[in-house]
């Protein structure tokens, strides 16, 4: 625990969002959760998740969803309960089928991948970023945009679940996502 937390202040010095390596046991993975301002700024805090307490939210936003579509309330009401990364936010794993370290996004905004740490290893510390680490993800309230360094950007709609993400994803650098996103884009430049 000392070394992860040594190695999260040496990697904090340059990015933000560095966490801790995962358990050497595979028991846990990093999340790092990001809050998009509308003047720019951005909260970043990281913690430890367990396997079992990310297939346990996985399983409740699909069921909140699934009670949403069928009228059993409003899906953004049902997704508003939360412990770290909200049920409405963007969810990004560095693993297939929803798993791995994970980085959440909740806002309106461009956020760049290379400022924060996906994972953190050895001595010294070598720390990779979430650019170009993308393996799926599962949207939330907001809609929008994955952008590579070159080629077209991929947009997404809100509340879209991908096992598997393609090579645009798994190359871009930034997102984009935008609340108005079905009516007016004003962020990603629609």
């Amino acid at each position: 625990m000392q070394r992860s937390l040594w190695m999260c202040a040496v990697c904090a010095i340059g990015f933000a969002g560095c966490a801790p390596d995962s358990s050497p046991d595979g028991a846990s993975f990093n999340r790092t959760i990001v809050v998009l301002h509308p003047d720019g700024t951005q909260d970043v805090r990281t913690e430890q998740i367990t396997v079992e307490q990310q297939q346990t939210e996985i399983a409740v936003r699909a069921q909140r969803l699934q009670q949403a579509a069928s009228g059993v309330g409003v899906a953004q009401q049902a997704l508003t309960q939360d412990t770290g990364c909200a049920g409405s936010s963007m969810w990004l794993f560095d693993q297939a089928t929803l798993t791995g370290n994970e980085i959440c996004f909740t806002g309106q905004g461009y956020a760049n991948f290379s400022s924060y740490f996906d994972t953190c290893y050895g001595t010294p510390p070598r720390c990779n970023t979430w650019a170009t680490s993308v393996r799926s993800f599962w949207s939330g309230f907001e809609g929008g945009y994955f952008i590579p360094s070159s080629g077209p950007a991929e947009f997404f709609y809100p509340y879209v679940r991908v096992d598997s993400a393609d090579s645009i994803v798994q190359q871009a650098r930034l997102l984009c996502l935008e609340d108005n996103y079905w009516t007016a884009p004003t962020f990603c430049g629609g």
